[in-house]
């Protein structure tokens, strides 16, 4: 299965970066929510693509609603089962819909996946990461090559003083099959806590990341927001700076 087709709607690239042949970049800011949308690549090919379309645009509505009313504070409380200390009743209702919130796991090969694709999208290079081209399909690794700057920066924006983001963990909020043709396909909507190489800033990023067998054949990046510095768990500021030591 070939990547490489944006299933969300043209925006004109920016300046001075040509997107790679067939794809589309897309870019977002709300002032509001600290909302960026970053490249999207999603795997799009023949009877699937109408599905992988329609299934993205009913993802887009949702996190659109979400990052309206939902806070990251309220997203990190969630995730790590704290009381809720601000959250309205629409807020609660919102997160409520998610039955899964399962952490990262070093033994699941998807999450291995995903916490790879973390780590390129915050900005970890090649050596002595490993190769983008073991991990994503070939298509996917070389559109996204000349994109990984610009999706840390995206990263940075959403998160004031963010110099060095580091993928500490995240959270499986939801794994879905969106096409009923191929159910080798599986997307995870997860949410990832990204933390500065110094401990300090903390940033939720929401991310769809699509697996095709061993590899990630797409992926989306759809929301960074700062967090309250006082609501980051000491152990997760002291797990991203034991990642920052092996990049």
């Amino acid at each position: 299965m070939g990547c490489g087709q944006s299933v969300t709607e043209k925006k004109v690239p920016p300046k001075g970066v040509p997107p790679p042949q067939g794809s589309e970049i897309n870019s977002e800011q709300d002032s509001n929510s600290r909302l960026s949308v970053a490249p999207a690549r999603l795997c799009n090919v023949g009877h699937v693509a109408g599905q992988l379309k329609s299934f993205q645009q009913r993802r887009s509505q949702m996190l659109v609603e979400r990052h309206s009313t939902v806070t990251s504070d309220d997203i990190y409380e969630f995730v790590t089962n704290k009381p809720p200390s601000s959250m309205n009743s629409k807020a609660t209702s919102i997160l409520s819909t998610k039955s899964e919130r399962i952490p990262y796991d070093t033994g699941k090969a998807d999450h291995a996946v995903i916490m790879k694709v973390l780590q390129f999208v915050c900005g970890r290079q090649h050596p002595p990461a490993d190769a983008p081209i073991s991990y994503m399909e070939d298509s996917l690794a070389g559109s996204m090559a000349g994109f990984q700057g610009q999706m840390t920066d995206e990263i940075k924006a959403g998160c004031m003083d963010m110099q060095n983001p580091i993928s500490a963990t995240f959270w499986e909020l939801e794994m879905m099959h969106p096409s009923s043709e191929d159910l080798t396909l599986k997307v995870y909507e997860i949410v990832a806590l990204v933390v500065d190489k110094s401990g300090f800033p903390a940033c939720m990023v929401d991310m769809n990341i699509y697996i095709l067998g061993d590899r990630s054949s797409g992926f989306t990046l759809d929301g960074v927001s700062e967090i309250s510095a006082e609501k980051v768990d000491a152990e997760h500021i002291e797990t991203a700076k034991v990642v920052a030591n092996d990049w």
